[in-house]
């Protein structure tokens, strides 16, 4: 097994995705999205239960599909929370989205990324709690922190 092959079969992801990870209730109002995505610079929002169970996702690029934001005279985006607040997350959302647990294997995570243009995936345990998420940019971390070890 070449060196890349044994980093990707034995790093899991526990060690490699986003512990704190910015998450929605099932049940907030549509308009704290992209209040979310802005605060945190995320693109991709786990939508959980009031448990912390995983029930789905919301994206930027599907939010911007819903409503997509006004540019104001001064640079900044403006969202009418009004018509943000007529949409349902529940209803929106993608929902049976691909998860792994942590024990998963990195490659295992690129693999299913890149045959599926997928940009996250989220961690679940057993149970459907959300443990974390690993995005592209975890990919690119770490193949950065691989690079510059000794």
């Amino acid at each position: 097994m070449n060196a890349v092959k044994k980093i990707l079969a034995e790093t899991k992801l526990k060690e490699l995705m986003s512990k704190k990870v910015i998450s929605i209730n099932i049940n907030a109002p549509f308009s704290e999205v992209p209040q979310k995505f802005q605060s945190a610079g995320i693109r991709h929002l786990p939508v959980i239960d009031d448990s912390g169970k995983f029930l789905g996702i919301m994206t930027e690029r599907e939010m911007y599909k819903i409503h997509s934001p006004r540019k104001l005279m001064d640079g900044t985006w403006y969202y009418d929370e009004e018509m943000l607040n007529d949409v349902i997350l529940k209803h929106v959302m993608i929902k049976d989205v691909f998860c792994l647990d942590p024990e998963s294997a990195m490659g295992e995570a690129l693999v299913y990324m890149a045959n599926h243009k997928s940009g996250c995936i989220p961690v679940v345990d057993k149970n459907g709690a959300l443990k974390g998420i690993v995005t592209q940019y975890d990919f690119i971390k770490k193949a950065a922190q691989l690079y510059l070890e000794k």
